[in-house]
Parts: structure tokens; C-alpha cells; sequence
């Protein structure tokens, strides 16, 4: 039966990604019935063996950048190209182990930064004190994602602090933070959304209203007409016909003012007389 080629549906191995590519590796090594050459070599192999042992070593080594074949030239067991690669990227030290400790609990949730990414790289750090069999166990674990929220978070870690120590596990409290996380990114869209129509909205009212203000006054004095004659041209009191209406009243009353302003004079000289 012919061999298929092997197909790499992640990255392959380079300076900084061993932790993830070390994880699928192994997956696609048990898929294919290989790992347990590479985990546990048998000290008496039969020919079963040595052919999964070629085959998973080809598999490892296909899965690796070009800078990363130095290492692993002239190994000639798969469970030696696994070991090598280890060595290489997996420091177990006492300081490798502590810078990363120092890293988680100095970890924050920081601006711009979803909380996906947060957890995604909290994650990886985990992983790496497992690479170096210094593992965390759950309680640690959530202790330090919890402690890496800013304080807007507190009423969520309070009510997660309530929950029982069994029941408090790394997938639920990562679950709780991502749905957190995604309400409040609707709500700040939401809000943004309410904000901008409201500013749109004002900043053309305004403008509208002073509009229709001058609208009705250009209305206003465009349909002043003389209530007497109908003209737009003048108001009632500038009319002429009016003004030719008072005429005769005018005078009327002039005489009269005259005629009054005689009477008062007689009356004046007939007293004196006396």
C-alpha cells in the first residue's frame, strides 16, 4: 500500500512557537499510531516497531522549519528528533521557571488587548511550566487570571470568589470571562451607536430651526398687506386712501379748534371790560 504524504495543517516548528507546535505534533503522531515509539521506545523492537519509528520520525521532521534541521541531523530514532527538539526549546531551569511564574503574576488585562488574546497568552505560560514539570494545579490557575483583570472587573470576580473551590475550574471562569467580555463590547457598541445618531441629529437641528425661523418671518413680511386697500406695497397706516378719508375730519376739526379759540377770546375781552 503506497504511503500518502503527510499533510501539515498548522505552522511549522520555529524559534518561537515549540509549545504550540510540540501540543499538535503529538496529536497528529496519535492519530497515525505512532506516539507511543516516540513517548516509550521498546527496548526489543520487531519490525512493526522500526518501521512506525521511521515513519514518525519522517513525520517530525517534516514538520519542521528549515532552521530547525540542524538539530536534529544525524538523529536517527523519532523518540531521539523529539527529545533533541525538547532540550532545545524547553529550558528546564530553575530561572526558566521562575521568570515565567514572575510573568503570570505580573500579567494584565491591557488596553486594546481582547480578552481572548489575554487568556490565549496566560495559556501558553501555563503550558510552558507543564513543559518544564512544574505545573499549576486549577485553584493556582484561576487565582492568577483572576488576579490579571482590572478593577472594572471586580463585581464579576466577586460573584465568581462565591462559587465552590470544586466547581471553579479554568474552563468555566474563562468561559464566564469571554461572555463577559463580548456583552460589554455590545454595550460599548450600542452606546457609541445611541451617541453618534443623537450627535447627528443636533448638529443639524440647529441649523433647521434657524432655518424655519427665518423661513417664517421671510413669510411673515412677505404677505404684510394694507388691511384697507389690499396692497403689499404700504400698511394700513400709510394708505392714501385712508389718509384722503381723514382729510375732510381734519379740517372739520380745525374749525372747530378755531372757532373755539374766537369764543374764548370774547369771553376774555368782555371781562376785562367790566
Amino acid at each position: 500500500m503506497a504511503s500518502q504524504p503527510v499533510q501539515m495543517a498548522f505552522e511549522r516548528l520555529n524559534d518561537s512557537n515549540y509549545l504550540l507546535w510540540s501540543e499538535r505534533m503529538q496529536a497528529v503522531l496519535q492519530r497515525d499510531r505512532l506516539w507511543q515509539v516516540v513517548s516509550k521506545f521498546p527496548t526489543k523492537p520487531d519490525d512493526e516497531d522500526l518501521d512506525k519509528d521511521q515513519r514518525a520520525r519522517a513525520t517530525i521532521v517534516l514538520g519542521l522549519e528549515d532552521s530547525q534541521l540542524p538539530y536534529v541531523r544525524g538523529i536517527k530514532t523519532a523518540r531521539g528528533v523529539w527529545q533533541a527538539l525538547k532540550e532545545l526549546h524547553v529550558r528546564e531551569t530553575a530561572v526558566s521557571k521562575l521568570f515565567i511564574r514572575k510573568a503570570l503574576y505580573k500579567a494584565m488585562l491591557q488596553p486594546g488587548v481582547t480578552m481572548q488574546e489575554h487568556l490565549h497568552s496566560l495559556q501558553l505560560k501555563f503550558a510552558a511550566l507543564q513543559e518544564r514539570d512544574c505545573a499549576l494545579d486549577q485553584q493556582e490557575k484561576v487565582a492568577i487570571i483572576l488576579s490579571s483583570l482590572p478593577e472594572s472587573w471586580d463585581n464579576l470576580v466577586l460573584s465568581l470568589e462565591g462559587i465552590q473551590e470544586r466547581d471553579l475550574s479554568v474552563s468555566y471562569v474563562t468561559g464566564r470571562l469571554i461572555e463577559e467580555w463580548q456583552k460589554r463590547q455590545e454595550r460599548s457598541l450600542a452606546a457609541e451607536a445611541s451617541t453618534g445618531g443623537r450627535f447627528g441629529r443636533s448638529s443639524h437641528a440647529v441649523p433647521e430651526v434657524k432655518q424655519k425661523q427665518r423661513t417664517g418671518e421671510e413669510s411673515a413680511f412677505a404677505v404684510r398687506r394694507c388691511f384697507r386697500c389690499g396692497s403689499s406695497a404700504h400698511l394700513k397706516r400709510q394708505c392714501p386712501e385712508l389718509v384722503k378719508s381723514q382729510l375732510p375730519v381734519q379740517e372739520q376739526r380745525r374749525d372747530q379748534q378755531q372757532q373755539q379759540r374766537k369764543r374764548n377770546s370774547s369771553n376774555k375781552n368782555s371781562r376785562l371790560s367790566w
